[in-house]
């Protein structure tokens, strides 16, 4: 059995481990502010008097795209806390009419599906709406308790405890103890967070896929009525009608030397950690099986941006209206097997239809870990080996103590053999592209990675690929939002301007996942595209001019910036962007305490009332009726 140099075996503790200990844990102070109804506005709102509809035709420069950007838990919860603040001001359908494109990046296409696909959720959305002064309390019991009591059953429905009552307990105490603690800043509380999702991932020794998971967070809190049956094409709630839908993802697609490679001309760092030309690891344990891309007319990026499309309300059997995947025509692919040798094939186009799954989709877009597939996670011992070095670490943390790390140390092996990445391969129709293409790896499992002459050729005929988070290659959505051919953009932000800058002048091709001086983690980082001509300082000074929403006492929310950035593209062919359109960015720039998910679920509940609220004063109004100006509505 293949072992990793010590060296390697530490890299490997390293890029797991680093990223998640660098933040401070911030309690909750429990506050939310509430607001008298305004009765005379909700009248407004309800009988549509004192609406200015600005009408726009199908190719209208005014038009309009969002760009919903990705964050977990925190990207569900923030996009609810703005939309239900601002649907008190104006109906959703009104507040929607001018909005011809939604773009997506990860979780965010969670709270979009669930809008647009589940006549529950919309109802439950129209209560928020309803009761604002309430909308939080609404949020936890109706979209938080509902997730939290997925997690207790197993995918046959049957209850079982993730932990046992003592075990509870004790997860309790170390967590509330690690709180209490106000010098205590060593470790991120998110990575105790994750750990618990992805344990629940790991169901206790049986692989589950990313999209089970998915299957788990979006059903039962849309009160069942999404289900692996639910297509692009299906029913959609009337706001939805005729708009187009674009669902970012990043198509895992190692092997040449563009963005997200270490030996990119323009990477980061002057050190590579990495391997220098990794393969997407379909299967690795003794034997492996393993795929690399690459084309012939430009370098092509690690983690290439992609994106699912829709019109909605369209029905079945209705064509993508957008290019898959702008930078990948013509893509030669590579699929190595470690016993049966090498074959190659090309994929000239991907075709994801309006009869591709909702839900299935929504993973590819979200496939949290999904850049695993590219490190060499292999045999047993190496798996073990991480899992105990974490566990001591684990064990080092004040208040968490000796349960904690010995309960990750049995656990974690399940965890990290868990089908992160979101697997398709071509078939009979596109129903069932991402359901064969887990089964054929999961089979690869079970046979330990042998395969059969027949079954190799048909893995590369079929072609099997993989994908991971939307957020590897664009976590603002801004860039296929501007690839959509809409020069006014309505951006919502989460993390300031970390996501923006991305796509600005200035940047390396790869920002760490990993950040250590001087070291290239890639292909463990993320892909960067230049879309505007802008450099960073320059949007930055141009940020600071933005206003602010005016803020009560909070606890979790701690800036609402909002306003308009002009901006002006280059050449992108990884988006499919031209050079010299004049963009208007609109933003809604959020930065708050909150996580993106796992243990203080509490925390969502809190920041989406206190979202309503800032948008409900009206002392915002002014920054709030800027807002709806945007979408050519004004009151």
């Amino acid at each position: 059995m293949r072992k990793f140099p010590p060296v390697m075996r530490w890299s490997l503790i390293v890029t797991i481990v680093f990223p998640f200990v660098a933040a401070k844990v911030h309690s909750c102070n429990g506050h939310c502010g509430t607001f008298e109804k305004d009765e005379h506005l909700l009248l407004q709102r309800k009988n549509g008097a004192g609406v200015k509809r600005v009408k726009k035709s199908k190719n209208s420069t005014d038009a309009v795209a969002l760009a919903l950007a990705g964050g977990g838990f925190l990207a569900h919860s923030t996009l609810s806390g703005i939309f239900v603040g601002l649907a008190t001001l104006i109906d959703l359908q009104e507040l929607l009419r001018n909005v011809e494109v939604i773009v997506t990046a990860s979780a965010a296409g969670w709270f979009v599906g669930q809008l647009a696909y589940s006549v529950n959720f919309l109802n439950f959305f129209e209560s928020m709406v309803q009761q604002p002064e309430k909308a939080g309390e609404l949020y936890d019991t109706g979209w938080v308790q509902k997730f939290l009591l997925s997690l207790l059953s197993d995918k046959n429905s049957k209850q079982r405890p993730i932990f046992t009552t003592t075990e509870i307990q004790q997860v309790k105490a170390a967590i509330e103890d690690l709180k209490a603690d106000k010098n205590f800043i060593s470790v991120d509380e998110d990575f105790l967070e994750l750990l618990v999702q992805l344990y629940w991932a790991s169901n206790e020794g049986e692989n589950r896929t990313w999209i089970e998971y998915i299957e788990a967070v979006m059903g039962p809190t849309s009160g069942g009525d999404l289900t692996d049956k639910t297509t692009l094409g299906s029913p959609v709630n009337g706001w939805a009608e005729g708009k187009t839908l674009l669902v970012g993802t990043s198509l895992a697609a190692p092997g040449d030397h563009g963005p997200g490679s270490c030996h990119d001309r323009d990477a980061s760092g002057w050190i590579c950690i990495g391997p220098s030309n990794p393969p997407a690891l379909i299967y690795g344990n003794v034997t492996t099986v393993a795929y690399r891309c690459n084309t012939k007319t430009r370098p092509l990026a690690v983690w290439s941006p992609a994106v699912f499309s829709v019109v909605m309300g369209n029905g079945p059997n209705q064509p993508a209206p957008r290019t898959f995947c702008p930078s990948c025509d013509n893509m030669s692919v590579t699929y190595d097997s470690s016993t049966l040798g090498s074959t190659k094939t090309s994929i000239s186009t991907f075709t994801y239809d309006s009869n591709t799954p909702m839900v299935a989709v929504m993973a590819a877009g979200s496939a949290f870990l999904g850049e695993l597939i590219t490190l060499r996670l292999f045999d047993a011992q190496d798996l073990m080996f991480v899992a105990k070095k974490l566990s001591y670490w684990i064990e080092e943390i004040p208040f968490v103590g000796k349960f904690f790390g010995t309960w990750l140390q049995s656990r974690l092996f399940d965890t990290l053999i868990t089908q992160f990445p979101v697997f398709s391969m071509t078939a009979a129709t596109s129903a069932t592209t991402f359901r064969e293409g887990a089964a054929f790896v999961r089979q690869l499992d079970l046979t330990a990675g042998k395969l059969s002459e027949e079954a190799f050729q048909s893995l590369a005929q079929r072609r099997l690929v993989a994908y991971a988070d939307a957020g590897l290659s664009d976590n603002s959505a801004i860039g296929h939002a501007v690839a959509s051919g809409l020069n006014n953009v309505v951006s919502m932000l989460y993390t300031g301007l970390s996501n923006l800058e991305r796509l600005l002048g200035g940047m390396k091709s790869d920002s760490p996942l990993v950040n250590v001086f001087g070291l290239n983690f890639c292909p463990f980082c993320y892909s960067n595209f230049q879309v505007f001509a802008q450099d960073v300082s320059t949007v930055r000074k141009m940020y600071s001019q933005l206003k602010d929403l005016t803020l009560p006492e909070t606890s979790q929310l701690e800036s609402v910036r909002i306003g308009t950035l002009s901006l002006t593209t280059v050449d992108c062919p990884y988006f499919g962007v031209e050079a010299g359109r004049n963009i208007s960015l609109h933003i809604i720039s959020i930065t708050s305490r909150t996580g993106i998910g796992g243990i203080s679920y509490q925390e969502y509940q809190i920041l989406v009332q206190e979202l309503v609220d800032a948008f409900r004063d009206p002392v915002n109004r002014p920054l709030s009726g800027e807002v709806l100006s945007w979408l050519g509505v004004h009151i």
